[in-house]
């Protein structure tokens, strides 16, 4: 059966293989997607959550992707991603590819336009959002839900939640696991 549904974190692959082979997945489920990439709704979310500090080093870091601006982003941006925090033996689990990172921000995320292949999606979505995600803000999720099929859509958002919706709200995984069984 999860070969017949997309549960995917990486929402912009699932959302690509579903608009191209609609009759494939049964059921999509898209955690902190977005239509497209804006690094000021990113930056206004920053300072918002973490003072103008955040959000300086977010723009610093957007302006210009580097070895030097992406540890600043690290240091300072990165604890905002979850609400909940990110535990240090988390953290220090994570590999992170700074160039693959920094080549994505420069490069990448200006050409994430998702809104013309979410019409073409032809199953059931779940949306599952953060209303405090820097990185996958909620105007860029409603701007996807917006062009998604509202017949096929259920749109959940979370308050107090960032990034890591789950680990925020836990209970976001029991709604994903009542969608996918229904």
């Amino acid at each position: 059966m999860i070969s017949r549904v997309l549960l995917d974190t990486g929402a912009l692959v699932a959302l690509h293989y579903a608009a191209h082979h609609p009759e494939r997945p049964e059921r999509l489920v898209l955690i902190s997607a977005v239509a497209r990439y804006v690094h000021a709704r990113s930056i206004a979310a920053f300072d918002r959550l973490g003072g103008a500090e955040a959000g300086e080093v977010a723009a610093r870091y957007f302006a210009d992707p580097n070895e030097g601006t992406f540890a600043d982003y690290l240091r300072i941006c990165l604890p905002l991603y979850s609400r909940s925090g990110l535990p240090p033996d988390v953290i220090a689990r994570m590999s992170w590819n700074p160039d693959a990172t920094i080549h994505w921000d420069r490069n990448e995320t200006s050409k994430v336009a998702l809104r013309d292949l979410a019409g073409l999606v032809r199953c059931p979505v779940l949306m599952v959002t953060g209303e405090d995600d820097p990185s996958s803000t909620l105007v860029g999720a409603e701007e996807l839900a917006a062009v998604l099929p509202q017949e096929l859509l259920e749109f959940r958002l979370y308050a107090a939640a960032g990034h890591g919706v789950i680990r925020d709200r836990p209970e976001a995984l029991d709604d994903v696991a009542r969608f996918i069984v229904a």
